[in-house]
């Protein structure tokens, strides 16, 4: 048999395979790997996010509670309520708070006066404002009038 012209190698498979047994620490494997999305393609994300839940809210749709007199409790958003009273007593004078408020925002839709009645709810129960001269002038923000 002739050699075909080769030169041998250093590395021609004349070696027996060695263990790398004790040399190598498995636990070690992808240590380094950072596992992310291209900052592009979580922009888009939250930017389609955004653009759904907008049109979401502008679709909503209001029911009515079968079954109950009207007011202005019966018609409720099928998604975010924050507030719902628990008690006859609340419910009535959530009831009145929003009349009053109705009032004051002249004739706007009922979820932006939920929204308004949800933050005068949120500056009242917020522990910050320790005297009532700040939550007033907050509540007066939120419905742009004097009180």
């Amino acid at each position: 048999m002739a050699d075909s012209g080769r030169v041998p190698t250093s590395y021609s498979g004349l070696h027996e395979a060695e263990s790398l047994y004790g040399k190598i620490d498995p636990k070690k494997f992808g240590d380094r790997v950072y596992r992310s999305s291209p900052p592009e393609k979580i922009q888009k994300k939250k930017r389609k996010r955004f653009v759904l839940s907008l049109a979401t809210m502008q679709n909503k749709k209001r029911r009515r509670i079968p079954g109950e007199e009207s007011s202005v409790l019966n018609w409720r958003e099928e998604e975010g309520e924050v507030y719902q009273p628990k008690t006859k007593e609340t419910g009535a004078a959530y009831e009145s708070m929003l009349s009053l408020i109705q009032h004051q925002l002249c004739g706007q839709p009922l979820n932006i006066v939920r929204a308004a009645a949800d933050e005068i709810l949120a500056v009242l129960k917020d522990g910050n404002f320790s005297n009532s001269d700040k939550k007033k002038m907050e509540i007066e923000k939120v419905l742009n009038v004097s009180i």
